[in-house]
């Protein structure tokens, strides 16, 4: 028993490799349709190569001998390559009489190709000249009293015809192209001389003694018609020039495809007129008559409209597409143009006397061309068929679901391919979904989205468009409370028809939030894949990782088991302690690890005397320092408590770990030697979350004892190998909030000493970067010393050489480095050089906050130089306070400048340092001192382009100010500016020679405004003495002087002096 017939499911799906190798689907797309592509690239992307040969002249000469013309053909053919060139002669309808003659000699043949005629064959070189002889026969065509000669012939740069027609009297026709010599009389015979004479040559005359019987117009037509097929019916518009070869005609007639009626349009000089009906084999054909103003040969251009209706709309029937004979005319050919609506797709069937081309004339090129077709005779046939096309839409679809407590998210990325038809709108089935939003609006009308029942939702376009559109939807669905869980179905994708739509697998995403714990029922599932390693792109940063699946989008159903989490925190805090006799510095690591729910705030439980001091720094762990407020009244400790709760505000909402630091000191009440001290350490401790640990670590300096007082705290034992320094370590698993000690002072006379008595730092800032280089000369009775790096450093980064011998030193919690001296040498003298790099924000005019490194603080310096580099183009504006300078003026070559009393190698051998290469010489180098040690200082900087343009500025306006304005040289101002030039010198005497030589500019072009004026001034006075002597010698010999007129000041000038009698 045979099983259903095997069918092919449509629409026919092919994929193609894009240019990065990825396989795309495209639908409906034949075999042809790639064909003619590859055709329409190849053409584009086809260079024109240049020919393989040139004809260069072409001469025809011969006589008229009874019925035919012996001629003899002369080519001269340049041959433009090396290789065997093909040279079509045409020439078809003449015989060869003898051997063709080639010159000079070489490889050579000719060859007779039917219906293209004769062929010469050639290899004569690259670039040579060949020449062609052939002598032939060519039959003439009489009529009454004319004859006709017709030839086929090849095109020439120059060609020319001479023939000897005995008894011809007058040319009554000669191809288009082609020029008549005439001769040196009318009634003087003479042989018939054309120039041009090419392609499809025709030269008629007739003879002197024949009558005047007047010859049949021999018609033909050329025609140019473009079909326009949509779904009411296909509209001709044929454009038809018509000529004679015979007699001139005044009227012809056309006749209509099968089953099209004539369409009336404006004419010019002609009138159309239907006649008649009848055609061939009595079918359902319309002729027409076109009147022509008078007598012609032509060639005459006419245009007729005709256009063929269904007998329903969309019928889908075939119709007759050929048509436009002229009736009665002996050659007819010509082209036709189909074209096609958007929507309508047309079907061709068997053809008579036509062929399908590529190349049409300009004027049957639409924009929605179909097919072209070249026919050859009347009449032709050609059935078509128009058929709606049928929208072929493939998307890919790719969804993301956020699943929070409270709801889920849908976010969908559809890309369409839409194909053979345009779409204004696209369907979606949500289902249970709320749609939020879609886009992007340059692409789709949002405000006109449409809902339908069943959840239906209809996307408009703006516009109708094809190819590629992307579309991003959100949506939502609620969860109920208390879910246990979750079921997530896709949208159902609609196309526009039942199979037009192909949905290739969808991509889907599903991100749980982190308070939700979503685990796959994977029996459950319905046509998803999962899929390992694949994390899509532009997910949001979630702590768990997506579950991620490949599946049918018409099918596929997600189930699982869903709970939701509340938040859990963590905190680990460890309490760093550093003991002196004076204070206690204090620095707490609070280490949270956040579950499940973000954290936007942390609550600090806080000692009320330290909630009512300034002093508590509060840094994040990305070093942005925080603030603490007060809690609101419902959430405060209720009563008079010890303890006040604080909130500190994060930057924003943080999950997984965080670090908060605290740092702030404690003062301590003063020691007595051999006295112990009970103390206790005020503690910030987290005030929710769960405290894992709490473990606290006490260093004190040589001298001072600690021990551990209450029994709320436990010692905790080092272990062997803790590089950690020698201190007191505690532990705690309840929330305290200090730490008892009971503190020892022994007797100071035992303690030891460290006594510096010569420091060398050097700093070189270069941009964003600075280098440190720090040298300490010192004696002390201790086991260690203690190096205090700048904040930002780390201890490990820090290079360091005791006694000129590379060390490692130990670092401490508070970041600070312990250095172990040694202990076989007897207590004496040691250099102590660090050297490390940092990364510095500020200078310029702001302050630039730099702090310096030092040796722990029961260490006495005696003398600490300070010795800066900057870049040559900066300069310190004021010097930092607690500094002194040293430095004298000196001449640098261009200008003064300020040089260190001591360089680099002076400062080595002081300080008993290490030589190193010196600092480059175009730098800003400025040398400070100071008793005892400095810690932080602040510098301001200018750069020298800015100094420059600031104060030649200043002086170039005061100048002018002085040269134009009266007011500005009187002697009070002189007097002020003086004094304040006086005073600056006085108080700010390097900032005042500074400022003097860069105002150099501006004094010079003040100084040149100055000779300007005082050149114009003279100019002015001297037009104003030959003014008064013209005066002078007009009148009388002396003249008095003019009275200023009222109300005029007069001039501080000096007027010019009057003309003497001899003048006159």
């Amino acid at each position: 028993m045979s099983g259903p017939a095997v069918q092919e499911a449509l629409p026919s799906l092919f994929y193609l490799k894009d240019k990065d190798g990825n396989l795309q689907p495209v639908l409906g797309f034949s075999f042809e349709d790639f064909e003619e592509m590859v055709r329409q690239k190849l053409r584009q992307e086809q260079p024109e190569a240049p020919p393989a040969y040139a004809i260069e002249q072409a001469v025809f000469s011969g006589r008229v001998r009874d019925e035919r013309a012996e001629l003899r053909a002369e080519f001269r053919i340049r041959v433009l390559s090396d290789q065997w060139v093909r040279v079509p002669l045409r020439m078809e309808q003449a015989v060869l009489r003898n051997l063709p003659q080639f010159s000079p000699e070489g490889e050579h043949f000719l060859q007779f190709s039917p219906g293209e005629g004769y062929v010469a064959w050639l290899r004569a070189g690259k670039d040579r000249q060949q020449e062609v002889t052939i002598e032939a026969l060519v039959p003439l065509v009489t009529a009454g009293d004319e004859t006709r000669l017709r030839l086929w012939l090849p095109r020439a740069a120059k060609s020319e015809l001479m023939l000897d027609a005995p008894g011809a009297k007058a040319v009554s026709r000669i191809s288009e192209g082609a020029t008549l010599v005439p001769g040196p009389s009318p009634e003087q015979p003479a042989p018939l001389h054309v120039l041009g004479a090419a392609g499809d040559f025709e030269l008629a005359w007739r003879s002197a003694g024949g009558s005047s019987v007047p010859a049949p117009a021999v018609l033909e037509a050329i025609g140019a018609v473009l079909a326009k097929v949509d779904g009411q019916g296909i509209r001709f518009e044929a454009r038809l020039t018509v000529r004679s070869f015979g007699a001139p005609f005044d009227y012809f007639r056309v006749r209509l495809p099968k089953g099209a009626q004539y369409v009336p349009m404006a004419s010019g000089t002609y009138t159309v007129t239907p006649v008649a009906l009848g055609g061939p084999s009595g079918e359902d054909w319309k002729v027409v008559e076109v009147r022509l103003p008078g007598k012609t040969v032509g060639p005459e251009e006419v245009v007729i409209a005709g256009r063929t209706e269904y007998d329903a709309p969309g019928a889908g029937v075939w119709c007759e597409l050929g048509g436009f004979e002229v009736v009665g005319a002996e050659r007819q050919w010509g082209y036709l143009a189909i074209s096609a609506a958007s929507d309508w797709h047309v079907l061709l069937g068997p053809g008579r006397g036509v062929r399908q081309v590529e190349e049409l004339p300009a004027a049957l090129r639409p924009a929605d061309l179909v097919a072209g077709f070249e026919y050859f005779m009347q009449p032709f046939s050609l059935a078509a068929r128009a058929v709606p096309r049928t929208t072929r839409i493939a998307v890919e679809p790719e969804y993301v679901f956020l699943v929070e407590s409270r709801q889920v998210t849908l976010q969908a990325r559809l890309k369409y391919t839409v194909r053979t038809r345009k779409v204004r709108t696209l369907d979606v089935e949500l289902g249970q979904w709320e749609l939020e939003d879609v886009g992007p609006d340059n692409l789709v009308a949002a405000d006109v989205v449409a809902d339908a029942p069943r959840g239906l939702v209809s996307i408009p376009l703006k516009q109708e468009s094809m190819g590629q559109i992307e579309l991003v939807l959100r949506a939502r669905r609620p969860l109920p409370a208390n879910a246990k869980s979750l079921v997530l179905e896709l949208p159902r994708l609609r196309g526009p028809a039942e199979g037009s739509l192909l949905a290739a697998p969808a991509t889907v995403a599903i991100l749980p939030d982190d308070n939700v714990e979503l685990i796959p029922d994977e029996g459950a599932l319905v046509g998803l894949v999962r899929q390992q390693g694949r994390r899509p792109a532009g997910l949001p940063s979630r702590s768990q990782e997506p579950l991620v699946y490949r599946g049918d989008p018409a099918k596929a159903v997600f189930v699982g088991t869903l709970r939701v989490l509340s938040r859990q925190v963590r905190v680990n805090l460890s309490t760093g302690i550093r003991l002196d006799d004076q204070r206690a510095e204090v620095e707490q690591k609070l280490a949270y690890t956040v579950a499940y729910e973000p954290l936007d705030r942390l609550m600090l439980d806080v000692p009320r005397s330290l909630a009512v001091a300034d002093g508590v720094e509060i840094l994040s762990d990305e070093g942005k320092r925080l603030t603490w407020t007060d809690l609101p009244a419902a959430e405060a400790i209720p009563g008079a408590s010890p303890t006040v709760r604080k909130l500190v505000g994060l930057p924003a909402p943080r999950i997984g770990t965080l670090e908060l630091v605290l740092r702030y000191s404690v003062p301590v009440e003063r020691l007595q030697p051999k006295a112990t001290l009970s103390c206790a350490i005020p503690l910030v401790v987290p005030g929710d979350g769960e405290l894992a640990a709490h473990r606290a670590s006490v260093r004190t300096r040589e001298g001072i004892q600690v021990q551990l007082r209450g029994n709320q705290w436990a010692v905790v034992e080092k272990e062997a190998g803790d590089p950690r320094p020698e201190g007191l370590e505690v532990a705690c698993k309840a929330r305290t909030m200090e730490l008892p000690l009971g503190i020892y002072l022994e007797d100071s006379s035992a303690l030891g000493l460290t006594v510096a008595d010569r420091a060398w730092i050097q700093t070189w800032l270069a941009g964003p970067t600075r280098q440190d280089r720090a040298v300490f000369r010192f004696t002390s009775t201790k086991k260690q010393v203690e190096l205090i790096v700048p904040a930002g450093v780390h201890p490990r980064e820090v290079e360091l050489w005791l006694d000129e011998k590379r060390i490692k030193g130990q670092s401490t919690p508070e970041g600070r480095i312990i250095v172990p001296l040694p202990n076989d040498s007897p207590p004496g003298r040691h250099r102590l050089e660090a050297m490390y790099r940092l990364v510095v924000s500020g200078g310029g005019p702001t302050p630039l906050a730099v702090e310096l490194p030092r040796l722990g603080p029961d260490t006495w310096v005696q003398h600490t130089y300070w010795h800066l580099v900057l870049p040559a183009q900066e300069h310190v504006l004021v010097p930092p306070a607690g500094f002194t300078e040293e430095y004298r003026w000196g001449w640098t070559g261009f200008f003064w400048g300020r040089e260190p009393l001591l360089n680099q190698s002076a400062l080595e051998m002081w300080s008993g340092a290490r030589h190193l290469p010196e600092v480059p010489g175009r730098t800003s180098q400025y040398l400070y001192s100071a008793l005892g040690s400095i810690n932080r200082c602040e510098i301001r900087t200018i750069r020298r382009p800015l100094v420059v343009l600031a104060a030649s500025g200043a002086a170039l306006v005061l100048g002018l100010l002085w040269v134009y304005v009266r007011a500005a040289r009187h002697p009070v101002c002189l007097s002020a500016a003086a004094a304040a030039v006086s005073w600056a010198i006085v108080v700010y005497p390097d900032l005042t020679l500074l400022g003097a030589q860069a105002a150099a500019l501006g004094v010079v072009l003040a100084g040149g405004a100055a000779a300007l004026q005082r050149r114009i001034q003279r100019r002015q006075r001297a037009g104003t003495w030959e003014g008064s002597s013209s005066v002078v010698e007009r009148g009388s010999a002396r003249s008095a002087p003019r009275p200023p007129a009222p109300g005029v000041l007069e001039s501080t000038e000096v007027a010019p002096a009057p003309a003497s009698d001899s003048l006159a």
